[in-house]
Protein backbone atom coordinates (compact mmCIF):
# COMPACT_ATOMS: atom_id res chain seq x y z
CA UNK A 1 0.00 0.00 0.00
CA UNK A 2 2.82 2.41 0.89
CA UNK A 3 4.68 1.49 -2.32
CA UNK A 4 1.62 2.35 -4.40
CA UNK A 5 1.30 5.69 -2.63
CA UNK A 6 4.97 6.51 -3.33
CA UNK A 7 4.50 5.70 -7.05
CA UNK A 8 1.47 7.99 -7.20
CA UNK A 9 3.40 10.77 -5.52
CA UNK A 10 6.29 10.33 -7.97
CA UNK A 11 3.95 10.47 -10.97
CA UNK A 12 2.19 13.57 -9.62
CA UNK A 13 5.53 15.22 -8.94
CA UNK A 14 6.78 14.49 -12.48
CA UNK A 15 3.61 15.88 -14.04
CA UNK A 16 3.73 19.05 -11.92
CA UNK A 17 7.44 19.53 -12.68
CA UNK A 18 6.86 19.16 -16.41
CA UNK A 19 3.97 21.62 -16.36
CA UNK A 20 5.70 24.29 -14.31
CA UNK A 21 9.28 23.85 -15.53
CA UNK A 22 9.36 27.19 -17.44
CA UNK A 23 8.30 29.01 -14.30
CA UNK A 24 10.65 27.37 -11.82
CA UNK A 25 13.33 29.18 -9.88
CA UNK A 26 17.05 28.86 -10.54
CA UNK A 27 18.53 25.35 -10.33
CA UNK A 28 19.89 25.83 -6.82
CA UNK A 29 16.35 26.25 -5.45
CA UNK A 30 14.69 23.46 -7.39
CA UNK A 31 15.36 20.91 -4.67
CA UNK A 32 13.66 23.05 -1.99
CA UNK A 33 10.61 23.62 -4.21
CA UNK A 34 10.38 19.90 -4.91
CA UNK A 35 10.52 19.14 -1.19
CA UNK A 36 7.72 21.64 -0.53
CA UNK A 37 5.59 20.15 -3.29
CA UNK A 38 6.26 16.64 -2.02
CA UNK A 39 5.18 17.53 1.53
CA UNK A 40 2.06 19.36 0.26
CA UNK A 41 0.98 16.49 -2.00
CA UNK A 42 1.67 13.94 0.76
CA UNK A 43 -0.51 15.95 3.16
CA UNK A 44 -3.33 16.10 0.59
CA UNK A 45 -3.07 12.35 -0.03
CA UNK A 46 -3.17 11.62 3.72
CA UNK A 47 -6.17 13.89 4.11
CA UNK A 48 -7.98 12.14 1.26
CA UNK A 49 -7.26 8.66 2.57
CA UNK A 50 -7.74 9.40 6.31
CA UNK A 51 -10.83 11.62 6.76
CA UNK A 52 -11.80 12.77 10.21
CA UNK A 53 -14.09 10.44 12.12
CA UNK A 54 -16.02 13.01 14.14
CA UNK A 55 -18.39 15.36 12.34
CA UNK A 56 -19.64 18.32 14.30
CA UNK A 57 -21.80 21.36 13.77
CA UNK A 58 -23.24 22.14 10.36
CA UNK A 59 -21.35 19.31 8.69
CA UNK A 60 -23.07 16.75 10.92
CA UNK A 61 -26.44 18.30 10.07
CA UNK A 62 -25.59 18.16 6.36
CA UNK A 63 -24.63 14.48 6.65
CA UNK A 64 -27.92 13.74 8.40
CA UNK A 65 -29.85 15.52 5.66
CA UNK A 66 -27.96 13.61 2.94
CA UNK A 67 -28.64 10.31 4.71
CA UNK A 68 -32.34 11.16 4.97
CA UNK A 69 -32.35 12.09 1.26
CA UNK A 70 -30.73 8.80 0.34
CA UNK A 71 -33.26 6.89 2.44
CA UNK A 72 -36.12 8.76 0.73
CA UNK A 73 -34.64 8.05 -2.71
CA UNK A 74 -34.27 4.37 -1.87
CA UNK A 75 -37.91 4.23 -0.76
CA UNK A 76 -38.92 6.02 -3.97
CA UNK A 77 -36.91 3.53 -6.09
CA UNK A 78 -38.50 0.59 -4.26
CA UNK A 79 -41.99 2.01 -4.83
CA UNK A 80 -41.20 2.63 -8.51
CA UNK A 81 -39.86 -0.93 -8.94
CA UNK A 82 -42.97 -2.40 -7.33
CA UNK A 83 -45.09 -0.26 -9.65
CA UNK A 84 -43.25 -1.50 -12.75
CA UNK A 85 -43.58 -5.11 -11.60
CA UNK A 86 -47.26 -4.61 -11.00
CA UNK A 87 -47.68 -2.98 -14.43
CA UNK A 88 -45.80 -5.86 -16.14
CA UNK A 89 -47.88 -8.57 -14.46
CA UNK A 90 -51.23 -6.77 -14.85
CA UNK A 91 -53.80 -7.54 -17.61
CA UNK A 92 -54.16 -5.36 -20.76
CA UNK A 93 -57.56 -4.28 -19.42
CA UNK A 94 -55.77 -2.43 -16.71
CA UNK A 95 -54.07 -0.13 -19.24
CA UNK A 96 -56.96 2.29 -18.82
CA UNK A 97 -55.85 2.91 -15.28
CA UNK A 98 -52.28 3.70 -16.31
CA UNK A 99 -52.93 7.42 -16.41
CA UNK A 100 -54.41 7.30 -12.95
CA UNK A 101 -51.43 5.30 -11.62
CA UNK A 102 -49.03 7.80 -13.17
CA UNK A 103 -50.90 10.61 -11.52
CA UNK A 104 -50.75 8.75 -8.17
CA UNK A 105 -47.04 8.21 -8.71
CA UNK A 106 -46.60 11.93 -9.33
CA UNK A 107 -48.55 12.66 -6.14
CA UNK A 108 -46.31 10.26 -4.22
CA UNK A 109 -43.30 12.06 -5.63
CA UNK A 110 -44.71 15.41 -4.51
CA UNK A 111 -45.45 13.91 -1.08
CA UNK A 112 -41.89 12.62 -0.93
CA UNK A 113 -40.53 16.08 -1.67
CA UNK A 114 -42.79 17.55 1.02
CA UNK A 115 -41.58 14.93 3.50
CA UNK A 116 -37.97 15.76 2.65
CA UNK A 117 -38.59 19.45 3.33
CA UNK A 118 -40.39 18.56 6.55
CA UNK A 119 -37.47 16.33 7.57
CA UNK A 120 -35.06 19.22 7.05
CA UNK A 121 -37.21 21.56 9.13
CA UNK A 122 -37.53 18.90 11.84
CA UNK A 123 -33.75 18.64 12.05
CA UNK A 124 -33.56 22.42 12.40
CA UNK A 125 -36.19 22.38 15.15
CA UNK A 126 -34.36 19.58 16.96
CA UNK A 127 -31.16 21.65 16.99
CA UNK A 128 -33.09 24.65 18.29
CA UNK A 129 -34.67 22.56 21.06
CA UNK A 130 -31.22 21.31 22.08
CA UNK A 131 -30.05 24.91 22.28
CA UNK A 132 -33.12 25.76 24.36
CA UNK A 133 -32.36 22.96 26.80
CA UNK A 134 -28.83 24.27 27.30
CA UNK A 135 -29.94 27.85 27.68
CA UNK A 136 -31.87 29.14 30.72
CA UNK A 137 -32.89 32.40 29.01
CA UNK A 138 -35.62 31.15 26.77
CA UNK A 139 -38.25 33.84 26.16
CA UNK A 140 -41.65 33.98 24.56
CA UNK A 141 -40.49 36.39 21.85
CA UNK A 142 -37.94 33.88 20.55
CA UNK A 143 -40.59 31.19 20.36
CA UNK A 144 -43.00 33.49 18.50
CA UNK A 145 -40.34 34.63 16.02
CA UNK A 146 -39.22 31.08 15.25
CA UNK A 147 -42.74 29.77 15.00
CA UNK A 148 -43.79 32.71 12.80
CA UNK A 149 -40.99 32.23 10.28
CA UNK A 150 -41.71 28.55 9.58
CA UNK A 151 -45.36 27.82 10.42
CA UNK A 152 -45.35 24.66 8.29
CA UNK A 153 -42.25 23.33 10.06
CA UNK A 154 -44.09 22.25 13.19
CA UNK A 155 -43.79 18.53 13.90
CA UNK A 156 -46.66 16.20 13.24
CA UNK A 157 -45.75 14.09 16.26
CA UNK A 158 -46.14 14.69 19.98
CA UNK A 159 -42.47 14.23 20.82
CA UNK A 160 -41.32 17.83 20.34
CA UNK A 161 -44.39 19.21 22.09
CA UNK A 162 -43.80 16.85 25.02
CA UNK A 163 -40.20 18.06 25.25
CA UNK A 164 -41.35 21.68 25.33
CA UNK A 165 -43.94 20.91 28.01
CA UNK A 166 -41.28 19.10 30.04
CA UNK A 167 -38.96 22.10 29.76
CA UNK A 168 -41.70 24.48 30.85
CA UNK A 169 -42.67 22.21 33.76
CA UNK A 170 -39.10 22.13 35.00
CA UNK A 171 -38.86 25.90 34.74
CA UNK A 172 -42.07 26.32 36.75
CA UNK A 173 -40.80 23.89 39.40
CA UNK A 174 -37.52 25.79 39.62
CA UNK A 175 -39.44 29.04 40.11
CA UNK A 176 -41.63 27.48 42.80
CA UNK A 177 -38.54 26.12 44.57
CA UNK A 178 -36.93 29.57 44.47
CA UNK A 179 -40.09 31.15 45.91
CA UNK A 180 -40.24 28.62 48.75
CA UNK A 181 -36.56 29.15 49.57
CA UNK A 182 -37.03 32.91 49.60
CA UNK A 183 -40.05 32.54 51.89
CA UNK A 184 -38.13 30.35 54.35
CA UNK A 185 -35.18 32.73 54.27
CA UNK A 186 -37.46 35.67 55.05
CA UNK A 187 -39.03 33.78 57.97
CA UNK A 188 -35.58 32.92 59.33
CA UNK A 189 -34.39 36.52 59.09
CA UNK A 190 -37.58 37.77 60.75
CA UNK A 191 -37.12 35.31 63.65
CA UNK A 192 -33.52 36.48 64.10
CA UNK A 193 -34.68 40.09 64.23
CA UNK A 194 -37.36 39.25 66.78
CA UNK A 195 -34.79 37.45 68.96
CA UNK A 196 -32.44 40.42 68.77
CA UNK A 197 -35.24 42.81 69.72
CA UNK A 198 -36.31 40.58 72.63
CA UNK A 199 -32.75 40.36 73.95
CA UNK A 200 -32.31 44.12 73.73
CA UNK A 201 -35.60 44.68 75.57
CA UNK A 202 -34.61 42.18 78.28
CA UNK A 203 -31.27 43.88 78.81
CA UNK A 204 -32.80 47.32 79.02
CA UNK A 205 -35.66 46.20 81.32
CA UNK A 206 -33.39 45.90 84.39
CA UNK A 207 -33.46 49.10 86.42
CA UNK A 208 -30.52 50.77 88.12
CA UNK A 209 -31.61 49.87 91.70
CA UNK A 210 -31.84 46.20 90.74
CA UNK A 211 -28.34 46.22 89.28
CA UNK A 212 -27.01 48.10 92.30
CA UNK A 213 -28.61 45.61 94.67
CA UNK A 214 -27.15 42.63 92.80
CA UNK A 215 -23.67 44.19 92.68
CA UNK A 216 -23.71 45.05 96.36
CA UNK A 217 -24.83 41.53 97.32
CA UNK A 218 -22.09 39.96 95.23
CA UNK A 219 -19.57 42.39 96.73
CA UNK A 220 -20.59 41.51 100.28
CA UNK A 221 -20.34 37.79 99.60
CA UNK A 222 -16.93 38.12 97.97
CA UNK A 223 -15.68 40.36 100.78
CA UNK A 224 -16.80 37.84 103.40
CA UNK A 225 -15.14 35.00 101.56
CA UNK A 226 -11.88 36.95 101.18
CA UNK A 227 -11.86 37.90 104.87
CA UNK A 228 -12.41 34.30 105.85
CA UNK A 229 -9.58 33.18 103.57
CA UNK A 230 -7.25 35.85 104.97
CA UNK A 231 -8.05 34.81 108.52
CA UNK A 232 -7.23 31.22 107.66
CA UNK A 233 -3.96 32.28 106.08
CA UNK A 234 -3.00 34.39 109.12
CA UNK A 235 -3.89 31.55 111.44
CA UNK A 236 -1.79 29.19 109.37
CA UNK A 237 1.27 31.52 109.58
CA UNK A 238 1.07 31.51 113.37
CA UNK A 239 1.05 27.76 113.44
CA UNK A 240 3.60 27.20 110.67
CA UNK A 241 5.99 25.29 112.91
CA UNK A 242 3.24 23.02 114.21
CA UNK A 243 2.03 22.36 110.65
CA UNK A 244 5.53 21.36 109.57
CA UNK A 245 5.77 19.01 112.51
CA UNK A 246 2.35 17.53 111.68
CA UNK A 247 3.18 17.22 107.97
CA UNK A 248 6.29 15.25 108.84
CA UNK A 249 4.11 12.81 110.76
CA UNK A 250 1.23 12.63 108.25
CA UNK A 251 1.45 10.26 105.35
CA UNK A 252 0.69 10.99 101.70
CA UNK A 253 -2.83 9.57 101.97
CA UNK A 254 -3.65 11.93 104.85
CA UNK A 255 -2.37 14.87 102.80
CA UNK A 256 -4.56 13.89 99.87
CA UNK A 257 -7.60 13.59 102.14
CA UNK A 258 -6.87 17.03 103.60
CA UNK A 259 -6.54 18.52 100.11
CA UNK A 260 -9.80 16.88 99.00
CA UNK A 261 -11.58 18.20 102.08
CA UNK A 262 -10.37 21.76 101.45
CA UNK A 263 -11.35 21.51 97.78
CA UNK A 264 -14.85 20.34 98.73
CA UNK A 265 -15.16 23.29 101.09
CA UNK A 266 -14.11 25.59 98.27
CA UNK A 267 -16.71 24.08 95.94
CA UNK A 268 -19.45 24.41 98.56
CA UNK A 269 -18.52 28.05 99.19
CA UNK A 270 -18.50 28.79 95.48
CA UNK A 271 -21.85 27.08 94.96
CA UNK A 272 -23.34 29.01 97.88
CA UNK A 273 -21.99 32.24 96.40
CA UNK A 274 -23.53 31.48 93.00
CA UNK A 275 -26.89 30.63 94.56
CA UNK A 276 -26.90 33.87 96.54
CA UNK A 277 -25.95 35.94 93.50
CA UNK A 278 -28.65 34.30 91.36
CA UNK A 279 -31.27 34.87 94.04
CA UNK A 280 -30.19 38.48 94.47
CA UNK A 281 -30.38 39.10 90.72
CA UNK A 282 -34.13 38.56 90.85
CA UNK A 283 -36.14 41.80 90.53
CA UNK A 284 -37.05 43.42 93.83
CA UNK A 285 -40.67 44.27 94.63
CA UNK A 286 -41.35 47.84 93.70
CA UNK A 287 -41.94 50.07 96.68
CA UNK A 288 -43.05 53.64 96.85
CA UNK A 289 -40.13 56.02 97.39
CA UNK A 290 -39.91 57.14 101.00
CA UNK A 291 -39.48 60.85 101.64
CA UNK A 292 -37.11 62.14 104.34
CA UNK A 293 -40.09 63.39 106.34
CA UNK A 294 -41.72 59.97 106.31
CA UNK A 295 -38.46 58.35 107.37
CA UNK A 296 -38.17 60.72 110.35
CA UNK A 297 -41.80 60.06 111.31
CA UNK A 298 -41.20 56.30 111.15
CA UNK A 299 -38.11 56.65 113.37
CA UNK A 300 -40.08 58.78 115.84
CA UNK A 301 -42.89 56.22 115.94
CA UNK A 302 -40.45 53.40 116.56
CA UNK A 303 -38.79 55.48 119.24
CA UNK A 304 -42.12 56.24 120.94
CA UNK A 305 -43.29 52.63 120.73
CA UNK A 306 -40.12 51.34 122.33
CA UNK A 307 -40.43 50.91 126.08
CA UNK A 308 -37.36 52.39 127.69
CA UNK A 309 -36.45 51.89 131.30
CA UNK A 310 -36.76 54.95 133.44
CA UNK A 311 -33.10 54.98 134.30
CA UNK A 312 -32.04 55.07 130.61
CA UNK A 313 -30.46 58.27 129.57
CA UNK A 314 -31.36 60.30 126.49
CA UNK A 315 -27.88 60.13 124.81
CA UNK A 316 -27.96 56.33 124.86
CA UNK A 317 -31.40 56.34 123.21
CA UNK A 318 -30.22 58.70 120.48
CA UNK A 319 -27.12 56.63 119.85
CA UNK A 320 -29.16 53.43 119.54
CA UNK A 321 -31.68 55.09 117.18
CA UNK A 322 -29.35 57.14 114.96
CA UNK A 323 -26.10 55.21 114.76
CA UNK A 324 -27.53 52.33 112.64
CA UNK A 325 -29.04 54.87 110.27
CA UNK A 326 -25.74 56.71 109.93
CA UNK A 327 -23.91 53.46 109.32
CA UNK A 328 -26.47 52.43 106.73
CA UNK A 329 -26.13 55.79 105.00
CA UNK A 330 -22.35 55.45 104.84
CA UNK A 331 -22.69 51.94 103.43
CA UNK A 332 -25.20 53.17 100.85
CA UNK A 333 -22.83 55.96 99.79
CA UNK A 334 -19.98 53.50 99.43
CA UNK A 335 -22.18 51.15 97.42
CA UNK A 336 -23.37 54.01 95.24
CA UNK A 337 -19.80 55.09 94.53
CA UNK A 338 -18.81 51.55 93.69
CA UNK A 339 -21.90 51.15 91.49
CA UNK A 340 -21.09 54.36 89.60
CA UNK A 341 -17.56 53.19 88.93
CA UNK A 342 -18.84 49.79 87.84
CA UNK A 343 -21.45 51.40 85.62
CA UNK A 344 -18.84 53.62 83.97
CA UNK A 345 -16.63 50.59 83.32
CA UNK A 346 -19.55 48.66 81.84
CA UNK A 347 -20.55 51.66 79.73
CA UNK A 348 -17.02 52.01 78.39
CA UNK A 349 -16.83 48.28 77.61
CA UNK A 350 -20.23 48.38 75.90
CA UNK A 351 -19.28 51.39 73.78
CA UNK A 352 -16.02 49.73 72.74
CA UNK A 353 -17.88 46.54 71.88
CA UNK A 354 -20.42 48.46 69.76
CA UNK A 355 -17.60 50.29 67.95
CA UNK A 356 -15.84 47.02 67.26
CA UNK A 357 -19.00 45.30 66.07
CA UNK A 358 -20.00 48.23 63.87
CA UNK A 359 -16.89 47.63 61.75
CA UNK A 360 -17.80 43.94 61.38
CA UNK A 361 -21.55 44.33 60.96
CA UNK A 362 -23.10 43.37 57.64
CA UNK A 363 -26.26 45.36 58.38
CA UNK A 364 -24.39 48.64 58.86
CA UNK A 365 -22.28 47.93 55.78
CA UNK A 366 -25.46 47.40 53.77
CA UNK A 367 -26.94 50.73 54.97
CA UNK A 368 -23.88 52.89 55.83
CA UNK A 369 -25.05 56.34 54.77
CA UNK A 370 -28.40 56.30 56.51
CA UNK A 371 -27.25 54.40 59.59
CA UNK A 372 -24.12 56.44 60.37
CA UNK A 373 -25.41 59.86 59.44
CA UNK A 374 -27.27 62.00 61.93
CA UNK A 375 -30.30 62.38 59.67
CA UNK A 376 -31.67 58.85 59.77
CA UNK A 377 -34.62 59.96 61.96
CA UNK A 378 -35.97 61.88 58.95
CA UNK A 379 -35.66 58.81 56.75
CA UNK A 380 -37.40 56.61 59.32
CA UNK A 381 -40.80 57.77 58.04
CA UNK A 382 -40.08 55.90 54.82
CA UNK A 383 -39.74 52.57 56.60
CA UNK A 384 -42.27 52.95 59.37
CA UNK A 385 -43.71 55.16 62.05
CA UNK A 386 -41.33 57.50 63.79
CA UNK A 387 -40.84 57.00 67.51
CA UNK A 388 -42.09 59.64 69.86
CA UNK A 389 -39.38 61.98 71.02
CA UNK A 390 -38.43 61.86 74.68
CA UNK A 391 -37.46 64.94 76.63
CA UNK A 392 -35.03 62.99 78.81
CA UNK A 393 -31.41 62.97 77.59
CA UNK A 394 -30.25 59.71 76.04
CA UNK A 395 -27.19 57.88 77.24
CA UNK A 396 -24.28 56.86 75.03
CA UNK A 397 -25.42 53.26 74.57
CA UNK A 398 -28.92 54.29 73.45
CA UNK A 399 -27.49 56.82 71.04
CA UNK A 400 -25.15 54.24 69.53
CA UNK A 401 -27.89 51.62 69.34
CA UNK A 402 -30.13 53.85 67.22
CA UNK A 403 -28.20 53.20 63.97
CA UNK A 404 -28.40 49.45 64.65
CA UNK A 405 -32.16 49.57 65.15
CA UNK A 406 -32.70 51.69 62.08
CA UNK A 407 -30.40 49.48 59.97
CA UNK A 408 -32.29 46.39 61.16
CA UNK A 409 -35.62 47.97 60.16
CA UNK A 410 -34.19 49.04 56.81
CA UNK A 411 -32.82 45.54 56.22
CA UNK A 412 -36.21 44.05 57.03
CA UNK A 413 -37.94 46.43 54.61
CA UNK A 414 -35.33 45.73 51.92
CA UNK A 415 -35.79 41.99 52.42
CA UNK A 416 -39.56 42.29 52.15
CA UNK A 417 -39.24 44.41 48.99
CA UNK A 418 -36.85 41.85 47.49
CA UNK A 419 -39.30 39.07 48.26
CA UNK A 420 -42.14 41.03 46.69
CA UNK A 421 -40.01 41.63 43.59
CA UNK A 422 -39.26 37.90 43.36
CA UNK A 423 -42.95 37.11 43.73
CA UNK A 424 -43.83 39.56 40.96
CA UNK A 425 -41.12 38.09 38.75
CA UNK A 426 -42.47 34.60 39.43
CA UNK A 427 -45.99 35.72 38.55
CA UNK A 428 -44.75 37.28 35.32
CA UNK A 429 -42.87 34.09 34.46
CA UNK A 430 -46.01 32.05 35.15
CA UNK A 431 -48.03 34.34 32.88
CA UNK A 432 -45.41 34.05 30.13
CA UNK A 433 -45.39 30.27 30.49
CA UNK A 434 -49.18 30.13 30.26
CA UNK A 435 -49.15 32.37 27.18
CA UNK A 436 -46.46 30.20 25.57
CA UNK A 437 -48.47 27.05 26.26
CA UNK A 438 -51.61 28.55 24.75
CA UNK A 439 -49.71 29.69 21.65
CA UNK A 440 -48.08 26.28 21.25
CA UNK A 441 -51.48 24.61 21.61
CA UNK A 442 -52.96 26.97 18.98
CA UNK A 443 -50.09 26.30 16.58
CA UNK A 444 -50.39 22.55 17.14
CA UNK A 445 -54.11 22.68 16.36
CA UNK A 446 -53.44 24.77 13.25
CA UNK A 447 -50.83 22.27 12.05
CA UNK A 448 -53.26 19.39 12.68
CA UNK A 449 -55.95 21.13 10.64
CA UNK A 450 -53.48 21.72 7.81
CA UNK A 451 -52.50 18.04 7.72
CA UNK A 452 -56.16 17.07 7.80
CA UNK A 453 -56.88 19.31 4.78
CA UNK A 454 -53.98 17.86 2.86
Amino acid sequence: MDHGIDDKEALLLDRVSAAFEPYLLPPQEVSSVRRSLRSYIAARVDTAQNPRQGLEGLRAEYVKAVQANRAAKSRYAAILARHHEHAATSDPADSATAGHSSRSLLGQHVELLRLERQHTTLITLEDELDALRRSSRFTTSDTLSRAGTTPSALPDTERELAQLVDLLTRSVKALERALVEAHHYAIHERSLLEDAKAQSQYRTSATLPQRLHALSAARRELTAWLEESLERCQGNTDEAGQDEHLKSKLSSSDLEQNIDHQYEQYLETRQRLLMIVSSLKAPLPEQAPETPGGRVERMVQNFTKTEWPEEAEVPNVLEQALLPTVQQERASRAHLTFAKEQQEDELLATVNMLDRLSDESQILQAFPLLARSGRFEHAASTFGKKRATVDEPEDEVSRRMKPWLFAAEAAEVATSSTIEELLKQGNRSMDNVGQSLSELRFLHEADGNEHFKQ
